[in-house]
């Protein structure tokens, strides 16, 4: 039974992520390699985290618990996150954009880039439902994507028309994580 649910949770969490890139984040025509490693090595990723849990993991209930509450919470901050920003459409990670507009409601009151945080959450929570340390592999390396995009975006605020604020902005608001301070 925790296998299943947790198959479905994996899917519908995924599946999100990979809905958003195929119909709702704005098209980029020339793909950098980054763009390409998030695509197809974010692919590769999810088919891995699958094959594991489906045909390899052990699963056991605190680590099911933990995993599924991780989960939840990546499919919840993220969702919140694209809402509030419906009606204008976000580009894909390291596609350069007008930065003319800046969110601070909602999750993005806390956190400047609450999408890579429930993408992390995402591989996170996956790891450890499946209780394989090696699956942290792609936690690490879809992080360091995660934070090289969001490097990448914050220059480009940082060098816009709304740079005053976006500087008052990273002073209030952790990059993935609350700011405690």
């Amino acid at each position: 039974m925790m296998k299943y649910l947790s198959l479905g949770i994996e899917v519908m969490t995924f599946g999100s992520f990979i809905w958003s890139a195929l119909f709702y984040f704005g098209k980029n025509k020339a793909p950098s390699k980054k763009i390409q490693f998030i695509k197809y090595g974010g692919s590769f990723f999810i088919l891995l985290h699958l094959f594991i849990l489906g045909f390899k993991a052990e699963l056991n209930l605190p680590s099911f618990c933990i995993g599924i509450s991780i989960f939840l919470l990546s499919l919840f901050l993220f969702w919140w996150s694209l809402a509030l920003n419906w009606r204008d459409n976000l580009h894909f990670a390291f596609v350069e954009s007008d930065k003319d507009r800046l969110v601070t409601k909602g999750a993005y009151r806390y956190i400047r880039h609450p999408i890579y945080t429930a993408y992390l959450l995402a591989w996170l929570g996956g790891s450890i439902i499946c209780g394989q340390p090696l699956l942290m592999i792609t936690f690490f390396a879809m992080g360091y994507i995660y934070l090289s995009a969001a490097k990448f975006e914050e220059e480009e605020f940082l060098k816009s028309q709304m740079k005053v604020e976006y500087a008052a902005y990273i002073k209030r608001s952790g990059q993935f994580i609350p700011k405690l301070f």
